[in-house]
């Protein structure tokens, strides 16, 4: 049984359609990346599985247990925590604040502030500053750290390499086979496909609101992802891989 199963999910924003019929599962300790040009649906997907946001059709079904209909509050007592993009630190407080915020859930697990400040040291560094004074590069570590405060079974990281400088992405990807040691699945977005394809367990590619390619990195050349990331003359691959019903 997947840990997540995604089946003809749609949503969108008053009589837009941001998102149409995708289906998708993630396994307990994998890393999908889900892929796609601006404006694909890449956030929105993340937005109505972590629950901010109401799915207009289809089912999410978690650890076994269809929560489509759950409040966001409950999605995160469940296990799912989402890293948003634009961090959305709460500024006035410090980081260590905002990081026991995070442990509001008292869900158990191995994330603790010792077990963040060893996996993200710049994080310990900056534990008594106020978030408004922090970069943008400690932001996103400190909303990372925040959300693994929750101990959650899945985290969706939106976009969390953008705009930031080099060296802090590189810090940001060198923790990710820590974070996921303890069987901790992960949906990434990112607009880097390089970067992607090399962490990623397999990948998801929207256009439009669409699905229309999935599978692992090595089932596809690079003109195939490109392609398919930006819409030109798709090949032919196969129902299961293509996510056709």
């Amino acid at each position: 049984m997947p840990l997540l199963d995604v089946k003809a999910l749609s949503a969108g924003y008053g009589d837009l359609v941001a998102i149409s019929e995708i289906s998708f599962s993630v396994e307990k300790g994998e890393l999908l990346a889900l892929i796609g040009a601006n404006g694909a649906g890449k956030s929105t997907l993340l937005k109505t599985i972590v629950g901010s946001m109401s799915s207009t059709s289809g089912s999410i079904i978690f650890k076994g247990k269809e929560i489509t209909s759950e409040p966001d509050y409950k999605r995160v007592k469940d296990g799912i925590s989402l890293v948003p993009e634009g961090r959305r630190l709460f500024p006035s407080l410090t980081v260590e604040e905002n990081l026991l915020v995070g442990a509001a859930t008292d869900r158990r697990g191995p994330w603790n502030l010792q077990a963040i400040f060893k996996l993200l040291p710049i994080v310990e560094k900056l534990k008594d500053r106020n978030a408004a004074r922090l970069s943008g590069g400690e932001q996103q570590a400190v909303a990372i750290a925040r959300s693994l405060m929750s101990n959650p079974d899945l985290i969706l990281l939106d976009e969390i390499s953008l705009g930031l400088a080099p060296v802090v992405v590189e810090q940001i990807y060198a923790a990710l086979p820590d974070i996921r040691k303890e069987g901790l699945s992960i949906i990434l977005v990112e607009q880097d496909l390089k970067r992607t394809l090399k962490v990623a367990d397999k990948i998801s590619c929207l256009l439009e609101g669409h699905l229309v390619l999935q599978g692992k990195p090595s089932e596809f050349s690079h003109k195939q992802i490109t392609d398919a990331y930006f819409g030109h003359s798709l090949p032919s691959f196969s129902d299961s891989v293509m996510g056709v019903k």
